[in-house]
């Protein structure tokens, strides 16, 4: 930075690296007054107006040029690949929504079915002749065997 600001102060131009090659300028070599006086040549070829390419400028940028358009064709191919994953990730949370109260639906269907006075009437309206049992379920307890049986809830 110092650089670049002694550079300023001293009236030298900053202009370096790519875009003064590639403008055709130097600021390394600065023209003489003679130069200037001096007529042109006819023989040679016409200088380069400031701003103009010049062919052997821009041959040279030509990997750099590539290199750039390749990053570019990443950073769009990235940007596709994302926004369809985008798109999966939303119509998946959308199924699994479904899914879940789809899920919920069935299983309180089946506990409804479940009941005993649910399956005792579709028992009862299939013809199979159930009937409710007077009294109430007895218990066995595997330590005592079948002599000692209790009715539960006693």
């Amino acid at each position: 930075m110092a650089m670049n600001r002694n550079r300023r102060r001293s009236g030298e131009s900053t202009a370096t690296g790519f875009w003064s090659t590639f403008m055709g300028r130097n600021p390394e070599r600065r023209p003489s007054d003679h130069e200037f006086s001096q007529e042109p040549d006819p023989t040679s070829e016409p200088p380069a107006a400031v701003g103009q390419w010049q062919w052997e400028d821009v041959s040279r940028h030509i990997p750099f040029i590539f290199y750039c358009t390749f990053l570019l064709l990443i950073y769009i191919a990235n940007g596709h690949s994302q926004e369809s994953m985008q798109r999966k990730i939303l119509s998946t949370r959308q199924e699994v929504e479904d899914l879940k109260a789809e899920y919920i639906l069935l299983q309180s269907e089946v506990m409804h079915l479940g009941r005993r006075t649910e399956v005792l009437s579709r028992l009862q309206n299939m013809g199979m002749g159930w009937k409710t049992p007077e009294e109430p379920p007895v218990v066995l307890d595997a330590d005592y065997g079948a002599t000692n049986a209790k009715k539960k809830g006693t």
